[in-house]
């Protein structure tokens, strides 16, 4: 909250001089040295959302239950990797309303016609791709092995509800808030596409997310950061608080006129002392513990500060350089993992290194995330190179800079 609180109240001036005109030139541009560090951090996001879900530890009664393989993918899938998709939300709040000196239905219009080439085909896609490819998997199985219904998926996942949230027929909830609210656990069928599907509605809620902006000069993260943590939120899918507040940040700072890594540097020693105790807490509530979302939720901010702090110092002492292939490949590598990949590598080495010893899990571990980032990089390269005009279509024409 100390964060928010300065950040508001140092922008206070600057947006309420912006009445009429919330955009002014001399803002900070897209060429300067946060537009490196947002270039820089996409693969390796792509690649934290990878490890997410190749590095699923089924959720036990603590630590002492699980094993040292299990509790590092756990330390780094559960709580490290998790500030990924905050991150995102948060660079496209900022990138939303960035190169613009005014704001009106022209403009807003503008931005969702460009945002239907960026999200919304692609987003259609990937879908239907996830679909294709799970529904060929059932139609092998079921004419060379006999097994079962291959059509029964589409029933199953609840056919149209597969673009939106095919988890809804099977009333899956993720949480339970202090109120009791149940919060649904809504994703698609290509499931970390609910990221995506989330910032479409955001996108259309652009003006409103202005408008309050605006209107409470910045105030409104206020209302949203503890809303967020505690998880009083709208109880609807597709409208998430992780991604309200953290788009709205971005908004904010981009706004106000103000440069991320100006904000961001003066919070780099306050964020570093709440995300490391907040991340071991978290990684030792890991399971049953009701503690543990709560606790993932207060490192996200702190988490975010810290990673952007620290790839601007390795980007300003040329350590780390932006690849402009990893920086294109970040979006078909987060769309595509969860496509037979994930399921189909972790069942090979299972069965290429068939034994039990703490030794052989650590490297089929290791492995499994390589293996399946090496294949679509080289699926990506050849796509980019003989289809050029389809993969445009499914990476909404990142490969062309856009």
């Amino acid at each position: 909250m100390f964060f928010i609180y300065i950040c508001v109240y140092e922008n206070h001036q600057r947006i309420s001089l912006l009445q009429g005109c919330p955009f002014v030139k001399g803002q900070p541009s897209y060429g300067s040295l946060s537009s490196q560090v947002i270039d820089a951090l996409r693969f390796p996001c792509a690649v934290f959302v990878v490890l997410i879900h190749a590095w699923w530890v089924e959720p036990q009664s603590g630590p002492a239950a699980y094993s040292f393989p299990e509790l590092f993918q756990i330390f780094f899938a559960q709580g490290i990797c998790r500030i990924a998709v905050p991150l995102f939300f948060f660079i496209s709040g900022y990138l939303f309303f960035t190169k613009l000196e005014r704001w009106d239905w022209k403009v807003y219009f503008g931005k969702l016609k460009k945002r239907t080439k960026t999200l919304l085909v692609p987003y259609l896609l990937w879908i239907s791709l996830a679909i294709l490819w799970e529904l060929s998997f059932s139609l092998f199985r079921h004419y060379f092995f006999g097994w079962g219904d291959p059509f029964q998926f589409l029933a199953d996942k609840g056919w149209g509800l597969m673009y939106w949230n095919c988890a809804r027929n099977f009333h899956f909830v993720s949480e339970t808030n202090l109120l009791g609210w149940a919060m649904p656990f809504a994703y698609p069928f290509d499931y970390p596409l609910w990221f995506i599907r989330d910032l479409i509605i955001l996108c259309l809620f652009a003006p409103a997310i202005h408008y309050a902006i605006r209107k409470t000069k910045g105030w409104i993260l206020a209302l949203l950061y503890p809303l967020y943590l505690l998880n009083f939120w709208i109880p609807l899918e597709g409208f998430s608080a992780e991604g309200a507040f953290f788009f709205s940040l971005g908004a904010c700072l981009q706004l106000s006129g103000k440069d991320i890594l100006a904000v961001f540097e003066r919070f780099k020693l306050p964020a570093l002392f709440v995300f490391i105790p907040t991340l071991i807490v978290g990684f030792q509530a890991y399971g049953n513990d009701p503690r543990w979302g709560y606790l993932i939720k207060l490192m996200t901010l702190p988490g975010c500060i810290v990673v952007f702090n620290l790839v601007a110092y390795l980007v300003k002492k040329s350590i780390w350089r932006c690849n402009r292939f990893l920086s294109e490949v970040s979006f078909p590598l987060y769309a595509s993992h969860t496509i037979g990949l994930t399921l189909l590598t972790g069942f090979l080495l299972e069965k290429l290194l068939p034994i039990d010893a703490q030794w052989a899990m650590f490297i089929r571990i290791i492995l499994k995330p390589i293996i399946i980032i090496a294949i679509i990089l080289v699926l990506y390269r050849l796509a980019s190179k003989y289809i050029p005009r389809t993969t445009a279509l499914f990476t909404g024409n990142r490969s062309k800079g856009n």
